[in-house]
């Protein structure tokens, strides 16, 4: 195929190589000029034209936008604030109009214009706008006849041609015919076929222009509309250059335009909590809103921000007065643009967060509305999706997302009438597509709480329970340490696993003594706090947090102070905000805390105070002015079944169309594992899964799913005892964040092996219906009727009447596939808790009178699991099948069956 390189390197030896004739002056004549182009073009058409790695969304412009101001200058612009953006120039083709080749055809040819011509085609003069021109794209034309594009003109149409795919991108406001876009590109997109749509306008539509209008119609509109869209993105700054914007093409912002977008954030931060402030003294409008927020029992910093985040939203749909303006001011978009890309804003911007928090918010129904009005479910629904995966970030609770992200998207589809040309009906459709999202989407990628609730229920009594673990605090008010209980505490990545588990934490007032040990300016995780996740000079790791201050004792006097090496470097962390995010206005020097030393001595106490975590040692520190204090080592409560992952990674477009499953224990979301899996195989297994059209092939791959997914495919399966599987013990370790009694290595009982297997499989089937409703059941249940009802505990409501209307449909057009569809439809329903248990009941019961086959097909999924209310309920398990009971409070009567229950 050859190379760019060797193209250059062939045409400076041309003449080496070749017969030529040449003019007096040494030129090549035309005839050879013809030869040596067609040489050139024919290995140019060898060359690959590949799109630029983590590319997809190409550029192409012409001519300039303002005064001196260049189209190409512009999408330099745009590639460097949007990571996906390429242009011509940023495939290797490009060298081959590079001045490196401008050089081997100015040697080999003779003639610095001549060249030129070859390189770029015919250029004239235009007198009546008074630029240069290109008047033909071919370097060569004989009076035969006979000719051959130009260089330019030759990579510009292969890369028109093999490059570009899917939506394109034009900069052309002040385009002309005489130029490379309209003589050579244009037409070739038009042609192919991997091109959808060109600046937005769908290419279907274009090449209908095309057919009527001809190629100039179709360059006339689509320079008219850029020309509207482009007007005031480029003008003078008065200082003899240009005030450029380029965000109406970003759509994955690179880190130079993030950062250049926080910091116009900041500096309006001022105006926003000023803004903010004001909406805090506001009250809710929505009084069904109001009250359903009311019914969720959260902690009182979830409702808090729940509750503001929906009048920052209530404000925002109004768009009036200072809210309008401000949005005007940092643009809505953008707020969109740096919240999916910065999901973790929330938590460094405070109550700025909320704002952009809900502006996302409207935006996101915006444009699923938009989506679902053109008939484009899917698009609509991946939309809500993307935007609920961010906003557990932004909010901070994966847990909680459900019940937080619910009622800002109720919210912004209620107001969207207000700031949207919509109808009801679309409306409504949106609320179905949103049913499904939250139905599906979080029944389809949460474990879900009943179910999960079991599995770590079951898991506690065969011996798995999470460490806990211990940093050092110390009294820096006088009046003493307070902790948070893990449900009012923080995400935090205590043991140095990526993973930020939900734990108790400390009050505002006192300080927890840490070490930026990589020197970021960030307390991170465990290693960086004094306890025993702390890594030690010599790789291991601390018994406790006074062992792992006493190892800073560099002269060995019991004390830590100014005779120690490190006592300059340590600080005391003040989470002022309880975010559990250190900034460096709450990281205090020893001597700005008033510390004058840190005594080693101190004695073990385990006592568990009123929040449920342990205080372990008790010691004391001194301060400069001579008094002692308090200064305590507490074992912290955590949730390892509520995690948030730290260190993600990109995920490419490809894994982003397969099925997520949440962060759990100490496992990345099933998409991250996939990203990190360079094998493939994780990808692999997942794709068998979607395309395997019956279930016991779909079941087949499940457990080899699991094994890849958190890494225990290697595991020889009796390395942890004959009892039980080590491969799904590592699974059950891993996805709960625990180690089997405390050690990695511990073999369970005989007794304790049945509760394993009982954990095991049920924590499988909820991984098949997570699956199931993301894949193979996806479009079924889109199908079904939702409606909206805030009084009820979950407002999004499945119409159990049109299950069993498609059902009874199913089962009359087609026994075999309706048989199927009956058995995973009633499996996921139950698994995934969708549908309450007396509904459930009687779905079963009307299938059942109609066949005991019916019955029989609902009875026998693979493991029968039921979940119950607060409330007083009555549930009977199902006869001949293990059922597993997830009562929940209130006072109940349950009824097993024969089996194991």
């Amino acid at each position: 195929m050859g190379s760019v390189e060797e193209i250059i390197e062939y045409v400076s030896k041309w003449r080496s190589s070749s017969t030529y004739t040449t003019y007096s002056d040494g030129t090549l004549t035309e005839e050879s000029l013809l030869d040596l182009l067609n040489d050139i073009n024919r290995r140019i058409e060898k060359l690959s034209f590949d799109t630029p790695e983590g590319k997809s969304r190409t550029l192409l412009y012409s001519n300039y936008i303002s005064g001196e101001y260049g189209s190409r200058d512009y999408v330099d612009k745009i590639i460097k604030s949007d990571r996906i953006s390429f242009s011509i120039h940023d495939i290797k083709e490009a060298k081959l109009m590079g001045m490196e080749m401008q050089k081997a055809l100015s040697k080999t040819v003779g003639n610095d214009a001549v060249a030129a011509r070859i390189m770029m085609g015919e250029i004239g003069f235009d007198p009546s706008s008074g630029y240069v021109s290109k008047s033909s794209p071919y370097g060569v034309r004989l009076s035969d006849g006979r000719k051959a594009l130009s260089i330019t003109d030759m990579v510009s149409g292969l890369f028109a041609e093999r490059t570009i795919k899917g939506d394109i991108f034009i900069i052309m406001p002040n385009a002309d015919t005489n130029s490379v876009l309209f003589q050579t590109e244009l037409l070739r997109a038009l042609n192919n076929k991997s091109v959808t749509s060109i600046n937005g306008e769908p290419i279907a539509k274009l090449r209908a222009r095309y057919s009527s209008e001809g190629l100039l119609g179709v360059f006339n509109y689509l320079k008219s509309e850029n020309a509207k869209l482009m007007d005031g993105l480029v003008k003078p700054d008065g200082k003899g250059g240009y005030d450029v914007n380029v965000d109406p093409f970003v759509k994955n912002p690179s880190e130079a335009w993030l950062n250049s977008y926080e910091k116009h954030i900041h500096e309006n931060k001022s105006t926003l909590e000023s803004l903010v402030k004001t909406i805090d003294k506001m009250s809710i409008e929505s009084k069904p809103l109001e009250a359903y927020i009311s019914k969720l029992k959260l902690n009182y910093s979830d409702t808090a921000q729940l509750t503001r985040s929906v009048k920052i939203m209530e404000s925002v749909i109004k768009g009036d007065g200072a809210v309008a303006s401000t949005i005007k001011q940092l643009g809505a978009n953008n707020m969109a643009l740096y919240m999916a890309s910065r999901s973790g804003t929330m938590k460094t911007l405070g109550t700025v967060g909320y704002f952009l928090l809900a502006v996302d918010a409207v935006l996101t129904i915006k444009q699923a509305a938009e989506a679902y009005n053109k008939g484009d479910g899917y698009t609509g629904t991946k939309i809500l999706h993307d935007w609920g995966w961010r906003t557990i970030f932004g909010l901070g609770s994966a847990t909680a997302a459900m019940q937080l992200g619910l009622p800002l998207a109720l919210l912004a589809i209620a107001g969207s009438s207000l700031v949207l040309p919509t109808s009801v009906a679309m409306l409504v459709g949106v609320m179905a597509e949103l049913g499904l999202g939250f139905l599906g989407w979080n029944a389809g990628s949460f474990i879900g709480g009943g179910i999960g609730d079991l599995v770590w229920s079951l898991m506690d009594q065969a011996g798995l329970l999470p460490a806990r673990i211990d940093p050092i605090v110390l009294d820096i008010s006088g009046l003493g340490i307070t902790t948070k209980s893990v449900t009012d505490g923080v995400y935090y990545d205590l043991d140095n696993n990526g993973f930020a588990e939900k734990t108790g934490w400390i009050d505002a007032k006192s300080g927890i003594l840490v070490l930026d040990r990589d020197g970021n300016g960030k307390i991170e995780a465990g290693k960086e706090l004094f306890g025993d996740r702390t890594i030690l000079d010599d790789g291991k790791t601390a018994s406790s947090g006074f062992a792992a201050l006493a190892a800073l004792d560099s002269n060995h006097d019991g004390v830590i102070d100014a005779k120690d090496a490190k006592f300059s470097e340590l600080r005391i962390w003040i989470d002022k905000d309880g975010n559990g995010v250190s900034t460096p206005d709450e990281l205090l020097t020893l001597e700005e805390a008033g510390i004058k030393s840190l005594n080693l001595s101190n004695e073990f106490v385990g006592k568990v105070d009123e929040n449920g975590n342990t205080i372990a040692r008790v010691g004391s520190f001194t301060r400069t002015d001579g008094t002692t204090a308090t200064m305590k080592e507490f074992f912290l409560q955590r949730d390892t079944a509520d995690v948030q992952m730290t260190n993600s990674v990109e995920v490419p477009e490809d894994i982003m169309s397969l099925p997520e499953i949440h962060p759990m224990g100490n496992t990345y979301s099933l998409r991250q594992a996939m990203a990190r899996d360079t094998t493939g195989a994780l990808k692999q297994l997942v794709q068998d899964f979607m395309n395997a059209n019956d279930t016991s092939l779909r079941q087949a791959k499940l457990q080899d799913i699991l094994f890849a997914w958190v890494g225990a495919s290697q595991i020889n399966p009796t390395s942890r005892g004959s009892s039980f599987d080590a491969r799904k013990l590592a699974v059950l370790e891993t996805v709960t964040g625990t180690s089997y009694r405390n050690s990695p290595t511990s073999s369970p009982t005989a007794a304790e092996a049945p509760i394993l297997e009982r954990s095991y499989t049920t924590l499988l089937e909820s991984i098949y219906t997570m699956l199931s409703m993301q894949t193979s059941l996806a479009d079924v249940f889109r199908k079904f009727n939702y409606s909206l009802d805030l009084e009820s505990e979950n407002p999004i409501k499945l119409d159990v009447s049109s299950v069993q209307a498609y059902l009874d449909e199913q089962l009359q057009s087609n026994a075999v596939t309706g048989e199927k569809m009956l058995a995973e439809i009633t499996r996921a329903l139950r698994n995934r808790g969708l549908i309450s248990d007396a509904e459930f009941t009687h779905l079963r019961e009307h299938f059942a009178k109609k066949s005991i086959k019916y019955q029989r097909i609902i009875d026998t999924a693979p493991l029968t699991t039921m979940t119950g209310t607060d409330a007083g309920d009555s549930i009977n398990g199902v006869v001949d099948r293990d059922n597993v009971i997830a009562a929940g409070d209130g006072n109940d009567t349950l009824i097993g069956s024969v089996r194991n229950d």
